[in-house]
């Protein structure tokens, strides 16, 4: 029986592994090179906010340690709960754009992300992961490249989609073509009005990309 109990432990031990997490804490607490937690190599407000992953887990007088991994490097050993660890669940492919009105005052976890939203507002990103936090749903976005990584409201995001069918949309004379979705550059007008091939839009938008002589084009459909 005993190793049986041994052998549960150790299993619910296990499945943490592997998995990713938000780091959330406020607290200091030390990080240490190795599991006897003898050895102080840092502290933990340089993984405040980030993805980290539990590479071995073990318990010890009601505290629970762990190894992390972060940007793919071994960080040490700190103490860790249910309360700082949140779990984040994988997404398929989903690319979209973020709808901020007032990103100079968005934070997470009373961290300011002015800086990275601002990056990402007005481009293509996309939606790695889904968490819980506070009763609400929570993405973990990025550019498509990955090198920045933001958690925003589920609400910030607005999905890009591919129509399954066919979708025409009406456009007049003279509606501004632009090459890319931050609608910075503007390359051409229409020369005609009428109903164009939409290829994908935003949803929730009025912005769309759509298909003229064989090229596609983004637009900002009118109200």
């Amino acid at each position: 029986m005993e190793n049986q109990l041994l052998q549960v432990k150790r299993n619910l031990s296990n499945s943490n592994l592997n998995n990713k997490y938000i780091y959330i804490d406020e607290k200091t607490k030390f990080i240490y090179k190795t599991s006897s937690l003898n050895q102080v190599v840092g502290v933990n407000n340089i993984l405040r906010n980030k993805i980290v992953e539990i590479i071995e887990e073990y318990e010890t007088d009601n505290k629970r340690f762990a190894l992390l991994l972060f940007d793919n490097e071994k960080i040490g050993w700190t103490e860790i709960s249910d309360d700082i660890l949140i779990r984040l669940y994988r997404l398929p492919k989903v690319n979209g754009k973020l709808s901020v009105a007032n990103y100079e005052e968005y934070t997470f976890n009373n961290i300011n992300y002015e800086k990275e939203i601002l990056q990402l507002k007005e481009k293509i990103i996309k939606a790695q992961y889904m968490f819980y936090y506070e009763g609400l749903k929570y993405l973990i976005v990025s550019k498509v490249d990955r090198k920045i990584i933001t958690p925003v409201k589920l609400d910030m995001f607005k999905k890009l989609i591919f129509p399954q069918n066919e979708l025409k949309i009406y456009l007049p004379e003279n509606t501004s073509l632009y090459y890319s979705s931050n609608f910075n550059n503007k390359i051409n007008e229409l020369k005609k009005s009428g109903e164009y091939t939409v290829v994908s839009y935003i949803n929730e938008s009025t912005e769309a990309r759509i298909e003229v002589n064989d090229e596609k084009y983004w637009v900002k459909a009118q109200e």
